[in-house]
């Protein structure tokens, strides 16, 4: 990782910030986020995540030219927990 950080260091202000986001969620433990991250390593999720949108941002009939598979797989996870993110919302307040 850089700065020689490990995984969970190095996502952890990108979660601070989701969680600011959808009105401070409260954040999991270090450990919490480790169990997850190690989660998400199952070849059935990571299949269906490699294969999810391919598609052009504002063009869902093109693929994208640069890297297809990377782009699949980061809609597939900023995408996939929406739906918990927005109960969250709906039970505590807005988004900020």
């Amino acid at each position: 990782m850089p700065n020689k950080q490990d995984v969970v260091d190095y996502i952890m202000p990108t979660i601070i910030q989701e969680s600011r986001f959808y009105g401070e969620i409260p954040l999991p433990s270090r450990e919490q986020i480790a169990l997850v991250i190690r989660a998400l390593r199952m070849h059935a999720l990571l299949d269906y995540a490699s294969r999810y949108d391919f598609s052009e941002l504002s063009k869902p009939d093109e693929i994208t030219k640069f890297f297809p598979t990377i782009s699949s797989i980061g809609r597939f996870f900023r995408d996939a927990p929406q739906e918990v993110l927005d109960e969250y919302v709906m039970e505590h307040g807005e988004f900020k």
